[in-house]
């Protein structure tokens, strides 16, 4: 086969000369040449070529199935009388590919059947254009590229619509579940207050004061649900680069665990920290108060009455790593990766414990976007460990 460094195939008699060079768009292609006469093949390779094109020659039907499948083209230069599989079955079976990309690939028949029944049969099988030899070398090249732009520009419209209609199910996603736990918070407080305001509690002030903690820890969760909304809508959007400030990881991991003693106490739980000298770091604070705020959360809700939960801060050599260990009943295999999707809550737990099954997809989020990462593991003696790593 002739090469761009040989001189080019003199031209069939049947067609033109090969087409002076074209001002097409930047845009090269893939394009499959399927052409049983060898001499207009490389001249059709010849002048595609020298336009930017990638072509590839099929002989015959059966090598043209072959190379549509590991070549992927853009485009293809369909001859229809071909050895082994004629051009109308080769359009055919592209037509009715499962994949929609291959499916939806340009198709120019050239071929020296060109009467008005070949004609609307090729249009009616699926071809593009329908070109009778002789043709114009130039015409073809034009078409070519015509089709690989507008192809081209239909995927891109289709990405965009696709991620369009992602971004609207996400919405929903979020809307649902905001509406659902400020509906459940907001009749937490709400049934505490009127309870409060209930002259029955006027002599028994152990129950009011719990009420008010009831009220307290609502409140505290519809604060730490929008910030966590905020936070997440905009580094999902790509429009929030986390800002970072030195800081001191030991005394905001104390900060943390301080906080949700009381509410591990409360649980008949411990909540242990054991912390190592760790130099000052550039982090987000507001980030990770919120990764070990939901880390923490799950621990005291998933581990039973009496467990322990061990908050344990180490330095590395490349950063630190936080654990944050308890010794629950650990988490189901199938479970140890799904649970950091979005909106993920596992079929075994759904139905005994509340959740909007963010929490640990928050976590992950921020942690990337701080340059870390979160992975889980079940523990040999039994429950489960977390480990964020963060970079120096």
């Amino acid at each position: 086969m002739k090469t761009l460094s040989e001189s080019p195939p003199q031209p069939p008699k049947n067609c033109d000369q090969p087409a002076e060079s074209l001002n097409l768009e930047d845009s090269p292609g893939r394009v499959l040449i399927v052409e049983d006469e060898t001499e207009l093949a490389e001249l059709l390779e010849f002048n595609l070529r020298r336009q930017g094109f990638f072509p590839s020659i099929a002989h015959d039907g059966l090598s043209a199935c072959r190379l549509i499948g590991k070549e992927r083209p853009e485009l293809i230069l369909l001859d229809l009388m071909l050895p082994d599989l004629d051009g109308w079955e080769i359009c055919r079976m592209v037509r009715s590919h499962p994949e929609s990309e291959m499916a939806q690939v340009p198709i120019i028949m050239l071929t020296a059947m060109g009467t008005l029944k070949d004609r609307v049969r090729g249009i009616e099988l699926g071809a593009d254009i329908y070109l009778s030899k002789p043709y114009s070398i130039k015409e073809v090249l034009l078409h070519v590229q015509q089709l690989i732009t507008r192809r081209r520009r239909q995927r891109k419209m289709e990405q965009e619509l696709d991620q369009l209609q992602t971004t609207i199910n996400q919405e929903k996603n979020w809307q649902q579940m905001l509406f659902h736990e400020l509906r459940n918070q907001l009749l937490v407080i709400s049934g505490y207050s009127f309870r409060l305001d209930s002259r029955h509690q006027e002599h028994n002030p152990q129950m009011s004061r719990e009420y008010l903690q009831a009220i307290n820890r609502s409140s505290n969760y519809l604060n730490k649900l929008a910030e966590e909304f905020m936070i997440i809508r905009q580094v999902d959007s790509g429009g929030c680069q986390l800002p970072q400030t030195p800081t001191e990881p030991q005394w905001l991991v104390e900060e943390i665990v301080e906080l949700f003693r009381p509410h591990a106490r409360d649980q008949g739980k411990t909540l242990e920290l054991h912390s190592q000298a760790v130099f000052p770091l550039n982090l987000n604070q507001t980030a990770l108060k919120l990764i070990l705020s939901n880390l923490l959360e799950n621990a005291v809700k998933y581990s039973g009455i009496g467990k322990r939960i061990a908050v344990r801060l180490t330095p590395t050599t490349t950063g630190l790593e936080i654990r944050v260990e308890d010794d629950g009943p650990g988490i189901a295999p199938d479970d140890l990766e799904l649970i950091f999707d979005k909106f993920y809550r596992s079929p075994k737990l759904s139905d005994k414990l509340t959740g909007t099954g963010l929490g640990l997809y928050t976590a992950r989020t921020l942690a990337r976007a701080m340059g870390g990462e979160i992975r889980v593991h079940n523990r040999s003696e039994g429950g489960a460990c977390f480990v964020v790593s963060l970079p120096a």
